[in-house]
């Protein structure tokens, strides 16, 4: 009778510690940082006069099919990258940046945060936010 009380007890101490044990709410998922998805111009300039032009959403979206490789571009209104269409890409790691390449060019380097994605140009920067 003793051996099952105390079975029954180491029992219930293991089961509420695990039911107990949670995932660090700090801890952030790697969709976060994740480059697939849509993204959308906010910002775009510096260079010699470093001066930014602001973007509504939806005007310029780069949008990353990270399964096929591919970028798709829309844009309503000219701006400085490429033109609208559906590119390959693939990101080269360069010590600790990224390179990105479309149809095997050297285009920029992309940073990644939570929200933002910075993509810098030969001096200039854009600006894209989720």
């Amino acid at each position: 009778m003793k051996k099952s009380v105390r079975s029954k007890i180491l029992f219930t101490f293991l089961l509420m510690g695990l039911l107990g044990c949670s995932t660090d709410d700090n801890t952030v998922s790697h969709e976060s940082y994740s480059l697939a998805g849509k993204w959308h111009l906010s910002s775009f300039g510096g260079g010699i006069t470093g001066q930014f032009t602001q973007y509504n959403k939806d005007i310029v979206t780069w949008t990353f099919d990270t399964i096929n490789e591919q970028i798709h571009i829309k844009n309503k209104r000219n701006y400085f990258g490429p033109n609208a269409g559906i590119y390959p890409y693939e990101l080269r790691r360069n010590d600790n940046d990224q390179i990105l390449y479309f149809n095997d060019s050297v285009e920029g380097i992309l940073y990644i945060n939570e929200s933002e994605l910075l993509y810098y140009q030969v001096g200039l920067l854009a600006t894209f936010k989720r």
